[in-house]
């Protein structure tokens, strides 16, 4: 896959993630009743991950970007 499609799906797993924040069914609370669980899927939805969501996803594009330069 390209650099490219790894950012965009990586971007919607986490969107998809952090909107699952906003849904309470119960596996999902005894999910995050764990620690792991709350780990992975976190504690309250917030608008403001998703400028990090954007960040973290062009860091890693650009990263991938320069390994595949390198490597090629």
């Amino acid at each position: 896959m390209s650099p490219w499609k790894i950012a965009t799906v990586i971007f919607i797993i986490t969107c998809k993630l952090e909107f699952l924040k906003m849904w309470h069914p119960s596996f999902l609370e005894f999910l995050k009743s764990y620690f792991v669980g709350r780990a992975l899927l976190g504690n309250s939805f917030n608008w403001f991950d998703f400028p990090y969501y954007i960040i973290g996803c062009g860091i890693g594009w650009l990263w991938m970007t320069g390994l595949k330069e390198i490597t090629f």
